[in-house]
């Protein structure tokens, strides 16, 4: 029989069932030997009713979250919206959604596309690596890899069956390169033209920022025995400080100069197993943790060289781009991990209202921003060829402003409540804001003696004595 669930700890049966609890291995150590401290007998109450171990908590006490992690989902994701929605005044290659056909340049967005080019996705896998060690300790491989199909394969299906074929024709509206006669015109040829990449350009089938995704949904899969296998290994020399700051950035520096890409899918898949690799052996976050400041200080520092190389080499017809990706992936792996101990050291605050409902709503809203782009991009255009709108930083601010303000009403007031769409965004059908359907678990009450056992106690005697029980 199930331990009893009462008092505070009550609200979090149903949270615990739905998501995993996450735990730090070096709290666990701790509370290990402070058990050493107790002794070798437990104090147990005797009653009528069952024993209750007066030591151990509840069964399903909450565990600690990682909000280092939530947090720095939640920043990227908002520098994320924050680039996209910069594609209709950046005239940049990068801004592939658009074609590159952007009439109206922004001064200082084109670098700043440059600069922000490389370290932040490389960060956003290498948390998704780290979350990954922390699902699988309390999931069992199947429900792991059902978990991901459920949370990452669904979105993704949703967007590139709905979600896209919308993207790309109003980002036709808005390049007037739309020959069709109606979307679902439009719709039926969709799936049949498609570029190299996936991303658009041909006016088909697209991808676009399901990727991150896409990539998420095959690396848990494929490297799952990989880390199962790890789980039970102890490495002595991967904890050293010239691995995690000399062979490791060097790893990935050369997995970058293997598909000159931005979506380069072993570079990624680097980042996500060394995230995993990371957490498994503690050694090498509290490196770290220690150096978090020279390494992301540093980091940022040296990307405004490479940044100023990359655009030199599109200049002179990229001749020395293998040095640039050898360079840039290196600066990105510290950046990510000084980044990354950085929110280990600062970002643990757990009472923090705001990132709990960002963290919620920055999945879904990932999933959706791309649309809203499109169709605020086709819109303002629009509005500003009318009226001759000339501050182009006015229209910036707006369109930004729009777009946030998008996502926002969308996650309250649609995807919130309405359960088929939380399921098709990725989000838990059970809102945790609200209070649960089913009724909380009441403590098993001892039965009251009858009035005859009452008189037959000795005076002086409790009811509940206490005894100790050999552990």
């Amino acid at each position: 029989m199930e331990p009893a669930v009462v008092g505070r700890y009550a609200k979090f049966h149903d949270e615990v069932s739905e998501s995993p609890a996450e735990t730090d291995p070096q709290q666990e150590l701790q509370e290990k030997s402070k058990n050493k401290n107790i002794g070798s007998h437990m104090i147990t109450i005797d009653t009528t009713g069952p024993k209750v171990s007066a030591l151990s908590p509840p069964a399903t006490a909450p565990k600690v979250r990682r909000m280092e992690y939530d947090w720095i989902r939640t920043l990227l994701l908002f520098e994320v919206f924050f680039q996209h929605s910069n594609c209709i005044f950046v005239t940049s290659v990068f801004c592939v959604s658009f074609g590159g056909k952007a009439q109206y340049e922004i001064f200082g967005l084109a670098y700043f596309d440059y600069y922000m080019g490389m370290w932040p996705m490389e960060l956003m896998f290498l948390v998704a690596g780290c979350s990954s060690w922390y699902s699988l300790k309390s999931r069992s491989p199947f429900l792991y890899v059902k978990e991901r199909l459920l949370r990452l394969g669904v979105p993704l299906l949703f967007g590139l069956f709905v979600l896209n074929p919308i993207t790309v024709y109003f980002r036709l509206l808005w390049a007037e390169e739309n020959i069709f006669s109606s979307f679902w015109a439009y719709y039926l040829q969709y799936f049949t033209h498609y570029d190299s990449c996936f991303i658009g350009t041909d006016n088909g089938f697209m991808i676009g920022h399901l990727w991150f995704i896409l990539y998420l949904v095959g690396y848990s899969i494929i490297s799952l025995p990989f880390f199962i296998w790890v789980r039970k290994q102890s490495s002595s020399w991967i904890s050293k400080p010239w691995v995690t700051f000399g062979i490791a950035p060097a790893v990935m520096g050369l997995a970058a100069c293997a598909d000159h890409c931005p979506k380069n899918s072993l570079y990624f898949f680097c980042y996500f197993v060394y995230g995993y690799l990371i957490v498994q052996f503690a050694d090498i976050q509290t490196l770290v943790n220690k150096y978090a400041w020279t390494l992301f200080v540093g980091g940022l520092m040296l990307r405004f060289p490479v940044t100023q190389f990359r655009i030199d080499l599109f200049a002179n017809g990229e001749v020395y781009e293998i040095v640039y990706w050898l360079m840039g992936g290196y600066v990105a792996c510290l950046t990510a991990l000084g980044a990354l101990g950085l929110g280990r050291r600062y970002l643990t605050t757990t009472n923090n209202k705001f990132i709990q409902w960002a963290s919620d709503m920055g999945y879904p809203c990932y999933v959706i921003h791309y649309l809203y782009i499109t169709i605020w991009a086709y819109l303002i255009t629009q509005v500003w060829s009318d009226f001759g709108f000339q501050n182009m930083y006015a229209v910036w601010i707006i369109n930004l402003s729009l777009l946030l303000t998008s996502l926002f009403l969308t996650y309250e007031f649609i995807l919130k409540p309405i359960k088929p769409l939380r399921f098709l965004v990725g989000m838990h059908l059970h809102d945790p804001a609200k209070p649960s359907d089913k009724k909380p678990i009441e403590a098993v009450k001892p039965k009251p003696l009858p009035e005859d056992e009452k008189k037959q106690q000795p005076e002086g005697k409790a009811v509940e004595s206490l005894k100790i029980i050999p552990s």
